[in-house]
């Protein structure tokens, strides 16, 4: 079985950087400290799942690193955790650069970002699981998008000219594996927090997936 690489693909926590779509209605200065509570769930939920390797591709304002988060790094680097700044011209030259690094290491790979709070350590090993016998596995978004992506060879394809932030990135995605004769597993579907309607959903303590699903058996008992 190839090492298993998870990577998380997230900006440094920096006011006006992070969140922007939700600033515009509850204002930098909270969406900043809703976002550092998203990486922070997500660093750990890295630490507690089962891969041999961390990476986390970060992105800063320009200049020197703010005390704070240059800490940050220096802690998870302790831990053994990969830290390399995101390279590339755009989002999609970012995650094939992040990704297809993780490849040529001989890696499997699972990149993933830090604002689902849906997310659990059941999820990543799934992930990890459906590349051992598919060559792409996705975990769409209910925007349209999805949360996780995970590649055992590179497919250029999925990451060049797509209409990120749209709701054809997901459609679009599986598309361009089809017409490469790519096999693809599709995880749950989950959201991510984008606007306010989903920070309410967030604070307000969505279910977990297990408490759920045993209150539904309850229900039909």
């Amino acid at each position: 079985m190839k090492p298993r690489r998870l990577i998380v693909f997230a900006k440094l926590a920096q006011t006006g950087r992070v969140k922007t779509r939700l600033a515009t209605t509850i204002g930098s200065d909270r969406a900043l400290q809703v976002y550092r509570r998203l990486l922070a769930a997500t660093l750990r939920l890295a630490l507690r799942s089962p891969v041999e390797r961390r990476e986390w591709r970060f992105d800063a304002a320009p200049g020197v690193l703010p005390a704070r988060d240059a800490a940050l790094l220096r802690r998870l680097a302790d831990r053994g955790w990969i830290i390399v700044p995101q390279q590339g011209r755009d989002l999609g030259e970012r995650m094939a650069q992040a990704i297809e690094s993780g490849l040529e290491a001989g890696d499997a790979v699972v990149l993933i970002g830090a604002d689902c709070p849906a997310f659990e350590t059941a999820d990543i090993r799934a992930a990890f699981e459906a590349l051992e016998k598919s060559d792409a596995v996705f975990a769409p978004a209910d925007d349209g998008g999805y949360v996780l992506v995970g590649l055992s060879r590179a497919f250029p394809e999925i990451f060049e000219t797509m209409p990120w932030g749209s709701d054809q990135v997901m459609t679009q995605s599986l598309a361009r594996l089809a017409a490469s004769g790519a096999s693809v597993t599709l995880l749950r579907r989950m959201w991510d927090v984008d606007v306010e309607a989903d920070l309410l959903r967030y604070e307000t303590g969505f279910p977990p997936r297990q408490a759920q699903s045993e209150r539904e058996a309850r229900r039909s008992e």
